[in-house]
């Protein structure tokens, strides 16, 4: 057996060439711990359904009974079978939820935009259920949380235990498990992405603008645009998680950038540079390509990062990922008002009381002060570290 960087390379770089598809050979000498490690790997990348889909597509057109050409064990295209089976009903589950979410939302007069991974498996994928998502994300104008919130609240969710304040988490977390088993959680925003060098890249305003029906969702639905949501994508990878490209990102940034029409891709373009994100844009589509061989414009990539460059854009140090200090010094650069910067700080180190007593499970308040000064010392040193 390889070892277990090298193990998870391969699979990795199997996925990738089925995404591609391409003949994905199975590595003769792989063991029954290497063959799971697989499976588990397409799970972790969100590509599981994806790649049994694509298999079967590859085994219909060459008329093969079987995965015999390609080498692939019979056990392991059943794991994603059923891991395929599962998730299509999970979907299947949440959709309906999410409309009566929908619902409930537009008789309080909110008109949220969805986002991400919920909208692509509607109109970029064959079929909904090939593109899962752990949660559910809305975009909604911040004169609106106070609507979204009771709605949820009504509705049997629960917010999760985060961080809250403004400055810091420009979203929150709902979720509920329903009477079938299945976790609905839902990522309300009303920032696009957390750091705020990205603040004014896609105001609500001009999302919910230019945002699209998603008819199959019903008539409440909408959804970001095609150029949003390239350029949400590009952002998110390096805002949230820098250095963890999983494969279903990618793949989501290779079928956005290959069917924009040449109008998308020069507002696209536009964008980066206007919105100062230019050399962040072009490092996700060169990822994308890099991986999944994108058919891109030429010279579009160089473009991006030549003006990123000469621009000497803030978010350019997003690209390698920044240490969390790194993303403090980064937001105070940015934040233009010294209270604001006061209250950016306080916010990171003194979170309010409830969430302080949920996170350690303190019984009383009398404790408050105890667990602020252990957060303190702790964090201190874990953000040095990082």
């Amino acid at each position: 057996m390889p070892g277990a960087r090298s193990q998870t390379m391969q699979s990795e770089e199997l996925l990738a060439a089925v995404l591609r598809e391409e003949p994905a050979l199975w590595p003769p000498d792989w063991t029954r711990l290497d063959e799971d490690a697989l499976v588990q790997a397409a799970e972790l990348h969100g590509v599981a359904p994806l790649v049994a889909f694509l298999l079967d597509a590859r085994r219909r057109r060459i008329g093969n009974d079987g995965h015999a050409e390609t080498g692939w064990p019979a056990r392991i295209v059943h794991a994603l079978h059923e891991h395929a089976a599962q998730t299509a009903v999970l979907h299947a589950l949440r959709m309906r939820e999410l409309m009566a979410v929908l619902e409930c939302l537009t008789a309080g007069n909110v008109r949220p935009v969805l986002t991400k991974g919920v909208v692509l498996a509607h109109t970029h994928y064959p079929e909904p259920p090939l593109r899962p998502s752990f949660d559910i994300d809305l975009y909604v104008a911040e004169d609106d949380i106070g609507v979204v919130a009771r709605v949820f609240e009504d509705r049997g969710y629960r917010r999760s235990r985060q961080v809250a304040g403004r400055m810091v988490m420009p979203q929150f977390d709902y979720e509920k498990k329903c009477e079938h088993g299945a976790w609905h959680i839902y990522d309300v925003h009303f920032r696009p992405v957390n750091p705020h060098v990205f603040a004014e890249a896609l105001p609500f305003k001009e999302v919910s603008a230019e945002a699209v029906d998603i008819s199959p969702l019903g008539p409440l639905a909408r959804g970001t645009s095609a150029t949003h949501a390239a350029l949400l994508a590009c952002l998110h990878r390096v805002a949230h998680h820098p250095g963890e490209d999983r494969l279903i990102w990618l793949y989501d940034l290779h079928l956005l950038a290959e069917r924009l029409d040449e109008q998308q891709w020069e507002r696209l373009v536009r964008l980066g540079t206007d919105k100062k994100v230019s050399g962040v844009v072009g490092a996700g589509l060169a990822a994308a390509r890099h991986v999944f061989q994108t058919r891109l414009p030429d010279g579009v990539i160089d473009e991006l990062e030549q003006h990123s460059l000469a621009a000497d854009e803030p978010s350019r140090t997003f690209i390698a990922g920044p240490s969390k200090i790194g993303v403090l010094l980064s937001d105070l650069s940015v934040v233009p008002r010294w209270r604001d910067r006061v209250r950016l700080v306080a916010q990171h180190v003194f979170p309010s009381s409830t969430y302080m007593m949920g996170r350690y499970g303190a019984p009383s308040r009398a404790l408050l002060p105890a667990l602020y000064t252990h957060r303190l010392v702790t964090g201190a040193w874990r953000w040095l570290r990082s």
